[in-house]
């Protein structure tokens, strides 16, 4: 009943709408949004943890190198951010010289990823808190410094790292952004501060700077984030106009939005790929084979709402139900549970399984247990997809749409067009289910696109050559986790 009491509000007033659902939630104790905007609040300001920064300047000071290295500065585990996981895994067990700076946010795990980063305890890749990143680059200058970054408050913290990255030499020349999401203006907003019409006119200017402006008419300051998008201003002409010249993406159709923004500004954007990885111990294939009276089970991961057109594939689900099939929805992600509670109405009358803000485990757990996977976006904004290739790795069925960089993804997933409508995603669900998985297509692809490949691919685009380091007698065995998946396959 409430749940239609809303949906009469929303025609009204949406803003109405909102308040009321706000009041729900305050009276049932859930505060969802509250936790959003605290946890923003929180990331927004760089950590300081007392024990890791000792840790790392005592490392720092004491250890011995020759030859280039190499700084990349990314959010670690446990920060519920894709971009943490990617990092991680694309960094563990190499032995090359990397550096590797994080924020740290739990001491604990601090160390316990600075043991399963270091392969053996040879004298290669090191993980040092944020917080010294200064320090080790007047210790040791690095040949290059990669940020990896998306447009989430996790990643607020890195506009002190740019403004220590360009302290030694007085501009960013050195700095290159690994961006996961071309559309940054979130990130934009918090680093200056501004909101609505001042961010506007102030990404106008700058734009105005190198060149005629264009489309500035388009943007609607009452949906300043999605209306500058639209107009093509993405936010990496910001980080240009501070001095940064390279910029990496994970797809063409990421390169594509960054080019758009950034024209008349100068600077490289260059093309690599998101790796494919699978948290330690998660097994490739089904762990339990089907009963022919099991139902059908569709699965979407990661955030839902209509940005991944959740919507749709409900509605999609309906249409099989309607058709005698049994079928059960899975939705996995963080605010999965929020979603089905403001959606009840929508999804009444569905099997479904709610797994709200899962580990990298139970998410990939969450992944083996379906027959197909269905990740959809409404609009191409080019971000990349961390879920996509583990759903390849696994070997899992996927719908995706055609659009942007689920393009890319080739004979591995099966696209559906981006307007596709909820009767013929059902039936392409139903047809995927049926048919057999393009085994041969994912494996290729998983094994073009490995944690090794992206590392070689990496630096072959930066230009640098780094030699891995000879074994010290001094740097103790570390301990790390047994490998992902065999090298023969992913190698």
């Amino acid at each position: 009943m409430l749940n239609k009491l809303f949906n009469l509000f929303e025609r009204a007033s949406p803003r109405l709408a909102e308040e009321v659902r706000e009041a729900r939630y305050t009276l049932r104790g859930w505060r969802f949004n509250d936790l959003m905007r605290h946890q923003e609040d929180v990331l927004s300001r760089m950590p300081t943890n007392q024990a890791s920064i000792d840790h790392s300047l005592a490392v720092l000071r004491t250890r011995q190198l020759s030859g280039p290295r190499l700084a990349f500065i990314s959010n670690m585990p446990p920060d519920t951010t894709g971009i943490a996981s990617c990092s991680f895994y694309t960094w563990q067990g190499s032995e090359l010289p990397v550096d590797i700076f994080c924020p740290v946010t739990d001491t604990d795990w601090f160390f316990a990823n600075e043991l399963r980063l270091r392969a053996g305890g040879r004298e290669g890749t090191y993980l040092f808190d944020a917080g010294t990143f200064l320090t080790a680059d007047c210790l040791h200058r690095y040949a290059a410094i990669v940020i990896a970054l998306g447009n989430s408050g996790h990643n607020v913290y890195i506009h002190d790292m740019l403004r220590k990255a360009g302290e030694l030499d007085g501009d960013l020349n050195r700095v290159c952004l690994y961006v996961h999401d071309p559309v940054l203006l979130h990130l934009v907003e918090r680093g200056t501060g501004l909101t609505g019409a001042a961010l506007i006119d102030a990404l106008v200017r700058i734009k105005a700077k190198h060149g005629p402006v264009t489309n500035a008419n388009q943007i609607d300051a009452r949906r300043v984030h999605e209306s500058l998008a639209d107009a093509g201003y993405c936010g990496a002409s910001y980080f240009a106009d501070l001095g940064v010249k390279r910029f990496l993406v994970n797809s063409n159709a990421a390169a594509e939005i960054l080019r758009h923004d950034m024209e008349a500004m100068g600077g490289s954007i260059e093309t690599l790929f998101h790796p494919v990885f699978l948290p330690s111990g998660i097994q490739r294939t089904r762990p339990v084979s089907k009963t022919p009276d099991a139902p059908l089970v569709v699965g979407s991961f990661g955030y839902a709402g209509s940005s991944k057109r959740t919507e749709l594939l409900v509605a999609a689900v309906h249409e099989l139900q309607r058709e005698g099939i049994n079928v059960r929805l899975l939705l996995a992600g963080f605010g999965t549970a929020y979603y089905a509670d403001v959606h009840a109405t929508m999804l009444a009358g569905i099997a479904l399984d709610v797994r709200d803000a899962p580990t990298d485990r139970q998410l990939c757990e969450a992944m083996l247990e379906v027959d197909v996977a269905v990740q959809l976006r409404a609009t191409n904004r080019g971000e990349s997809s961390g879920i996509v290739p583990q759903l390849i790795a696994l070997g899992q069925r996927t719908i995706v749409s055609d659009i942007g960089a689920f393009r890319e993804y080739g004979g591995a997933v099966q696209k559906v067009p981006e307007q596709v409508t909820a009767s013929e995603l059902a039936k392409a669900v139903l047809a995927a289910a049926i048919a057999p998985a393009p085994e041969e297509a994912m494996r290729n692809y998983a094994q073009n696109h490995s944690p090794a490949r992206f590392r070689s691919r990496l630096l072959e685009t930066l230009g640098i050559r780094l030699e891995r380091p000879a074994p010290s007698a001094t740097c103790l065995p570390l301990p790390i986790d047994q490998p992902l998946i065999p090298s023969s396959e992913f190698e």
